[in-house]
């Protein structure tokens, strides 16, 4: 019960991995007989050839490899704290959810999709913004 839809932060959200609609038909259109692994990912690629990209729901970072494919969103949970004879302090904490495919995760332990690469950049454009120059 951490996620709740009403605590989701639609204008976070992020997916350029799969559209939703398209994975559900894709699912929906499956033979129950000749279900497994391989039959479902065939149908996935082969919906996932076939629809048109602008379908997908893309929030552009700058700091990010082309080639990392995932879905994300951000959700808030109330947090609620109680200190010693005072009265309960309230807040929201946000969290970041991320999905990524197989060939994504792969990506990202090394080269341009990497985690290290991501905050390089990062920090590159933070010197430049403050100094004037990326330092290199």
């Amino acid at each position: 019960n951490i996620i709740g839809i009403f605590h989701l932060i639609p204008n976070q959200s992020h997916n350029n991995l799969y559209p939703i609609n398209s994975f559900i038909d894709a699912v929906a259109s499956i033979d129950e007989k000749n279900f497994n692994l391989e039959t479902i990912e065939n149908k996935l690629q082969s919906n996932f050839d076939s629809i048109d990209k602008n379908d997908l729901l893309i929030k552009k970072n700058n700091f990010s490899s082309n080639d990392y494919r995932f879905i994300k969103f951000i959700c808030r949970k109330l947090i609620s704290i109680k200190f010693d004879g005072s009265d309960k302090f309230n807040f929201f904490y946000p969290f970041e959810v991320q999905i990524i495919d197989y060939n994504t995760h792969i990506k990202n332990l090394s080269g341009s999709s990497s985690h290290e690469k991501y905050k390089i950049r990062q920090k590159q454009k933070a010197r430049e913004r403050i100094l004037g120059f990326a330092l290199q």
